[in-house]
This record gives structure tokens, sequence and C-alpha cells, in this order.
């Protein structure tokens, strides 16, 4: 396994898997991906049929995708998108990088940008994740669990660490909520076999899931 897919073995296994499980089916869809990032996730909603809106602040990451099958705006959010033209919106690891108030007005960037029906799925750090040493990461929170406590977050076999924000899954129930969207689903997935490469993730959910959608 390369160490890329070291990195990633927790967000996959017990994130990103999920995430694509609460989206159903994607060929023919159109889906906004908040913080697309290096567009991994996204390349794989595209490569199964969905027509994929990537948005991130990095210009790099614009220059890269112009080419390729997702269509990559250099913005935050989802306000570049007109009302009720997304199938389903997806934010994965990008709203604890937001504090409370820009996460607030994203949810409700995401509900306009909605069709009716449509589904908002998010995936972000577990309120209970820092402190424990999971296999492809560990978070540290620097202070009390309250709203906007900064958490360092390093990834395996590298020194490079980034920064997000602690919110407790109430405030993502509220965001989601006062943005006019009703929480469908919601999963905390944890290993649940002995022996393996996982054990902080026997003990503790790495990441928290939430399904929300227009009604």
């Amino acid at each position: 396994m390369s160490l890329e897919k070291y990195r990633d073995a927790t967000d996959w296994t017990f994130g990103l898997n999920h995430v694509t499980t609460l989206l159903g089916h994607v060929g023919g869809r159109k889906i906004l991906d908040i913080g697309v990032g290096s567009a991994r996730y996204a390349q794989q909603l595209a490569n199964q049929g969905a027509a994929v809106v990537g948005t991130d602040r990095t210009q790099s990451y614009l220059e890269r995708w112009q080419q390729g099958p997702i269509h990559y705006v250099c913005a935050d959010g989802a306000s570049c998108l007109a009302q009720e033209s997304a199938d389903s919106v997806v934010a994965t690891f990008s709203l604890c990088e937001m504090p409370q108030d820009v996460m607030a007005q994203t949810a409700v960037d995401v509900a306009l940008s909605l069709k009716q029906g449509g589904s908002f799925v998010l995936c972000e750090p577990h309120p209970d994740s820092p402190g424990y040493e999971f296999y492809s990461n560990h978070r540290e929170l620097h202070g009390p669990k309250r709203e906007g406590t900064p958490v360092t977050v390093r990834l395996r076999g590298t020194a490079h660490t980034f920064h997000d924000y602690w919110h407790a899954e109430s405030t993502y129930r509220e965001v989601l909520r006062d943005a006019g969207l009703t929480v469908t689903a919601l999963r905390e997935p944890m290993w649940q076999s002995a022996g393996g490469i996982w054990q902080a993730e026997r003990e503790q959910p790495p990441y928290l899931l939430l399904r929300a959608e227009k009604r």
C-alpha cells in the first residue's frame, strides 16, 4: 500500500465510503463537492456518471482540473451555483475549516442550490475524536470542547499539519435546520472486528456523517 493510501485509509473506510452510501445512485445527477481539494472523491463520483462541480479556494487545483471531467470553480461554498440546480451537495472535511458563522451561511447557500428533494451529505471529524491516534491521522484540541476551539491535525507518515475548528454535533444540526434542511440520517462508523490495523477506530468513531434533505 502506498504512503498516500495509508494516509487516506481512515478517511475512506470510515468516511467517504459511507458518504457514497448516503448519496445513493449518482449516475446522471449534478453534484456539488464543497472544498473539493485534490478531487479524489469528486473523481470517483464522476467515474460513476455524476456531473460534478467542485469548489475550492486554491487556484492551483483549478489549474490542475480544468481539463478533466470535473467542472472546477475557485470559490468558497455553494454560492456559485444557480438556485435549485444541484441534485446533491457533499462536504467532506470542509465545514470543520469554517468558523460557525461561515458554516451557517454555507448551509444557506447549499439549501438554495438544491433542487426540491435534494440532499446534503457531510462528513466531518467527530466531536469526540481529538486525542485519539487513528490509523491515518491525529487531532489535537487546543482548549475546551467549545465552538471554534482550534484543532491541529497531523497526517500519518508526514510532518505536515493543518488547523481547523471544533464543532459540536448540535451545531451541525442547528445550521442545517436553520437553513431549512431536515436531517434524515446520521452515521458514526467504527471498526467492529478484533485485530487488523484499526485500534483507535474500535474505540471511537473518527467521523460524523449527516444527510439532510430539502423538503
